[in-house]
């Protein structure tokens, strides 16, 4: 019984519909007795010879394809499935379920990429299996431009693996999105073997202790770096960013507050162009603290499709020390050599 972790994505590059699912599987398991249950006082630690599983693709996507089946028919029977109005009755189901069954289904086995292998390298394990567990539809970083007429944002394209810019209408893109938020109730994210939330105390402590008898050769991950993985590190590392297309180290240029949005560094660029207006016209520049003002008093007598002024507006974000430390953070990013002076006014 090897610990699982499934999780269903119902996206393509190009935000269209492509249902598919990412299994984590652990690389072994516990031995099961004749009944296909764990027994704790003769299971053992079995290793999976990933060479081979990496060469059974076609055996997985037959095997996935009739039991998926099953237990969707399974469900209809027992009147468990809700489907949509043009799958109603049962001849309607049935003939979809023909032309599926009758299709070959696709399945990938890798094992761990080599760059993330080795001892003490479980947060680098851990971060690659984020992107499949936390990811959504498309993240920020896949943005190109964004603007009142469009939306640009990058795409791989599987057939040449090439990268492609793909442009939407605002609107097209939002339902785009939203297609790709699950049914309420539904979770994305499954446990099951070794990782099931009933047993996963009591057969995770058994899988550490007998994969260590098995392997003494190999020095314990968790002892060695005295702290779990799941567990946030109170040690600052060494940074490993990584390019999202080559895979190569990158040196950051500094790292943002995480509640630093776009909405405040649009706020923050329309201060500093109003700071140099001011300059330029009376030889006085006006502290931060004033130009913002000025830009939230002009930009909120407006219609404004900015969060940060529309939050002002509604009340919703009120201007305190958190949100003025933001606001001056974006403003060093946006404009690095302005020297402001000493604050000489209330904040607004």
């Amino acid at each position: 019984m090897p610990g699982l972790v499934q999780v269903i994505h119902t996206w393509g590059q190009r935000l269209n519909h492509h249902f598919h699912v990412h299994t984590v599987l652990t690389g072994g398991g516990l031995s099961v007795n004749e009944k296909g249950k764990v027994d704790a006082s003769s299971t053992q630690w079995v290793d999976v010879d990933l060479d081979d599983a990496e060469t059974r693709t076609e055996e997985l996507a037959a095997d996935f394809k009739t039991l998926f089946l099953k237990g969707l028919r399974g469900q209809w029977e027992k009147g468990e499935l809700r489907l949509p109005i043009n799958l109603a009755d049962e001849s309607a189901l049935q003939s979809v379920l023909a032309i599926v069954q009758n299709k070959d289904w696709i399945a990938d086995i890798q094992g761990t990429p080599p760059e993330y292998r080795g001892q003490s390298e479980n947060q680098h394990v851990f971060g690659y299996l984020a992107k499949y567990v936390a990811g959504v539809a498309i993240g920020d970083g896949r943005l190109i431009r964004v603007n009142d007429d469009e939306v640009v944002f990058d795409a791989k394209d599987y057939r040449d693996q090439s990268r492609v810019e793909v442009s939407m209408p605002p609107k097209e893109f939002c339902y785009a999105f939203s297609r790709h938020i699950l049914p309420h109730g539904m979770p994305r994210t499954r446990y099951a073997g070794c990782f099931a939330p009933n047993v996963r105390k009591k057969y995770l402590e058994l899988c550490r202790t007998l994969w260590k008898q098995s392997h003494p050769e190999f020095e314990d991950p968790l002892e060695a770096d005295s702290q779990s993985p799941l567990e946030e590190s109170t040690t600052k590392e060494p940074h490993d960013y990584r390019c999202k297309k080559c895979n190569g180290l990158v040196d950051p240029s500094g790292q943002l507050e995480g509640s630093l949005t776009v909405s405040l560094l649009a706020v923050a660029y329309w201060v500093v162009t109003w700071q140099q207006t001011q300059a330029a016209s009376t030889q006085v520049v006006p502290h931060w603290r004033r130009a913002l003002a000025a830009v939230i008093g002009q930009r909120i007598s407006m219609p404004s499709k900015n969060a940060f002024i529309n939050g002002m507006r509604s009340g919703l974000i009120q201007p305190d020390a958190h949100w003025l430390s933001l606001i001056e953070q974006a403003i060093e990013l946006v404009s690095e050599e302005v020297e402001w002076p000493e604050a000489s006014a209330r904040p607004p």
